[in-house]
């Protein structure tokens, strides 16, 4: 397991506020780490709706005739909101076109 150091005199810049953008095409871990700093109340969230992709899948379902699916076999859930963005995506807190 690889810790962090902690720089001398804590985090660097603990206070400054911080700003993601985000696209419709943010997807899957990008939408995590969105989520997760929404969630803590440590980031705004600026521009459109992510794509929605939240639980994971190892490998594709192959389903025959050169066809396959993406099958999820997992669940994402924050701990604080007991919830997560499959299927609807993060919201930005300030939405733009």
């Amino acid at each position: 397991q690889r810790v962090a150091d902690m720089p001398a005199g804590g985090p660097l810049y603990a206070d400054r506020p911080v700003f993601v953008l985000m696209a419709k095409r943010t997807f899957s871990a990008a939408e995590g780490f969105a989520y997760d700093l929404q969630a803590a109340r440590r980031a705004t969230l600026v521009g459109e709706a992510s794509r929605g992709g939240g639980n994971p899948a190892n490998r594709n379902v192959e389903l025959g005739s050169g066809m396959s699916a993406f099958v999820p076999n997992g669940r994402v859930e924050h701990p604080t909101t007991h919830g997560n963005w499959e299927g609807k995506g993060v919201q930005p807190d300030i939405a733009s076109d």
